[in-house]
């Protein structure tokens, strides 16, 4: 900001300064001319702060319903990988008639 208070008036220049930091911390989009005046304003700023987040720990994001579904089947993730969940379930169902019992795959009469 320094730089340009002879450029801009200081109301425009916070005004320029709020905008990079939802560009850059948020993820906002602005109009074209909007976008390409703080590019021109804060390219060395920029090119100091992204050299110094490469090497920071990245945040993953999940979506609400990837995150509810997880929940729901038990799985759990580090980083955006699986990193423990629950064993399949069998898609087979065995049906066994009235009276009878199922032990190891051995159908026997139950009286």
């Amino acid at each position: 900001m320094e730089r340009w208070k002879n450029d801009y008036s200081e109301e425009r220049l916070v005004c320029l300064a709020r905008v990079f930091f939802n560009i850059e911390f948020m993820g906002c989009r602005y109009p074209t001319e909007i976008m390409q005046e703080v590019a021109r304003l804060s390219q060395d700023v920029a090119q100091q702060y992204r050299k110094l987040r490469k090497s920071k720990l990245q945040r993953t994001f999940v979506s609400a319903s990837d995150a509810a579904e997880d929940r729901a089947k038990g799985v759990k993730r580090s980083g955006g990988v699986i990193i423990d969940s629950p064993a399949p379930k069998s898609t087979k169902i065995n049906f066994v008639p009235q009276g009878h019992s199922v032990t190891n795959e051995i159908t026997t009469n139950v009286t």
